[in-house]
């Protein structure tokens, strides 16, 4: 639910749209109720949004994230920053990634609209542990007619501990996709089978 646009039809509708996902069995995260969400006992996802086109106090905002960071497990940050159809994330979103960085162990943003940089980061106390940002992953699936919004990527991430107990990132791969819309309900996605960048 952390999205600029969330709060563009005020909070009743927003609760309104909250209500019908809940209701069909989703998983709603990302507003002041909910910031984050314990996909399992090791993984917390925590979504959040660097702005709001409205005034409102309900979707959660990425300035409050680091405070659901939780302990002991795998914190992933999924922040909807930096600026549409950009093919490289400006100065100022590379350096709240690498703000934010230090508290979460991956980053998958969102809000571009089109595949952006996939980086590893190394861990700033040096115990030889890379990190994730991928700063957008563009869009799977979209009604839009315009072709440059039907362009995106697959990520495919493995987490594990060390030894000493520390979550990380092991395996890293992804491929390039591409949506035909074939009505104004359906989609259709290729995966663009190209090497990944980064194993």
């Amino acid at each position: 639910m952390a999205n600029n646009h969330a709060g563009d039809f005020g909070k009743e509708i927003f609760l309104e749209s909250v209500d019908k996902l809940h209701s069909r069995g989703f998983n709603i995260f990302g507003w002041d109720e909910q910031p984050s969400w314990d996909i399992n006992k090791d993984l917390r996802v925590t979504a959040a949004t660097a702005w709001s086109n409205q005034k409102m106090d309900y979707v959660f905002m990425l300035k409050n994230a680091g405070q659901y960071v939780k302990k002991n497990v795998f914190n992933l940050l999924y922040p909807h920053w930096g600026y549409e159809l950009e093919l490289y994330p400006r100065p100022k979103t590379v350096e709240e990634g690498k703000k934010w960085i230090k508290k979460f162990d991956a980053i998958i943003g969102t809000h571009s609209h089109v595949p952006q940089a996939v980086t590893a980061v190394e861990s700033e106390n040096n115990n030889g542990i890379n990190k994730l940002i991928a700063y957008s992953l563009g869009d799977f699936c979209i009604e839009e007619k315009l072709k440059h919004y039907h362009y995106g990527i697959v990520l495919k991430i493995g987490i594990g501990q060390k030894d000493t107990g520390i979550w990380q990132i092991g395996m890293i791969e992804w491929h390039f996709t591409r949506c035909k819309s074939l009505s104004e309900t359906e989609c259709i996605t290729t995966i663009v089978l190209k090497f990944p960048y980064l194993k």
